[in-house]
């Protein structure tokens, strides 16, 4: 009975968490470049956090580890499937947002 309570509500928990996660990003990032707008690297007090596709890859993280555990359980495998999938648009928006941050960072001239 515990057990397939866990396995129905995981699907949703997992859900929240990847939006949780992904919009917690998205204010860090906005809010860190807010914050340093005039800020050059000599003064020092230029503050540094992840870049946004961290936040991408956590979120297919915690969706490859939902299919993993669904894949595993008696919900057959069109969940773990779909899950996958899911995983894996998060994977490739995070490779996107890294190639846009290393291609910003070499036009600004590299920090």
């Amino acid at each position: 009975m515990i057990t397939e309570f866990f396995l129905s509500a995981l699907p949703w928990v997992a859900c929240g968490l990847m939006v949780a996660i992904i919009c917690t990003g998205f204010y860090y990032t906005t809010a860190n470049k807010k914050e340093n707008a005039g800020c050059t690297q000599t003064e020092g007090k230029c503050g540094k956090t992840a870049p946004l596709a961290t936040y991408f890859y956590i979120a297919a993280l915690i969706g490859f580890v939902t299919a993993f555990i669904l894949w595993l359980s008696d919900h057959g495998t069109s969940h773990a499937i779909v899950w996958m999938s899911i995983s894996s648009m998060f994977m490739c928006i995070g490779s996107a947002q890294t190639l846009k941050e290393q291609n910003k960072k070499d036009s600004d001239g590299g920090e």
